[in-house]
């Protein structure tokens, strides 16, 4: 069953979806007028990837308190991102309770993260779709590692280059628009 999941994903991920992350060239302006709009609209798209970015921390927040968290901080890259070099360097495999503790977290965080999506949509469409195909991937790699194919150092890795990706993309957005504003 993962494999046919694993397969199903990859197929959507190289059927041009993932392509849509340097597709951004259908969005510009031709006239002047349409310039103007676009330095409010700037403005506008920070703001608001301000307020994604500050909804979903907030709504992270309540999770650090919980045991599952504060078991789960001490060997993966969370929301904190203390000890990385460590993280990353990790060669063993995940525990029984490593398993529990990561399930009970995605189910803690799902709706933050299904918030945040929604909130990069309203900025722009393909921007959301992203961020869900970064969340199967990541939905992957847990199954890997619960499944003792990835170390937990792998994963953190992955997950870290995963955070960069989405970074990087959300970066190149932003510099589009701002080029459509001069």
């Amino acid at each position: 069953m993962n494999k046919l999941l694993l397969i199903l994903v990859l197929a959507v991920v190289y059927s041009g979806i993932a392509r849509a992350e340097h597709d951004f060239d259908d969005m510009s302006f031709n006239d002047d007028e349409a310039v103007a709009l676009s330095e409010q609209n700037l403005q506008q798209i920070l703001t608001e990837f301000k307020a994604v970015e500050e909804s979903k921390k907030e709504c992270m927040s309540p999770l650090k308190d919980l045991a599952f968290y504060q078991r789960l901080d001490k060997k993966f890259i969370l929301e904190n991102r203390s000890r990385l070099l460590e993280k990353v360097s990790l060669t063993g495999y995940v525990t029984d309770q490593d398993i529990k503790d990561i399930s009970d977290y995605n189910t803690a965080r799902e709706p933050c993260i299904k918030q945040m999506i929604e909130g990069l949509k309203k900025i722009e469409p393909k921007l959301g779709m992203l961020m869900e195909i970064i969340q199967i991937e990541e939905n992957i790699d847990l199954i890997e590692v619960a499944k003792k194919r990835l170390t937990i150092g792998e994963m953190n890795k992955r997950a870290k280059e995963r955070e960069n990706h989405a970074i990087d993309i959300s970066m190149e957005f932003i510099d589009r628009k701002r080029e459509e504003s001069k």
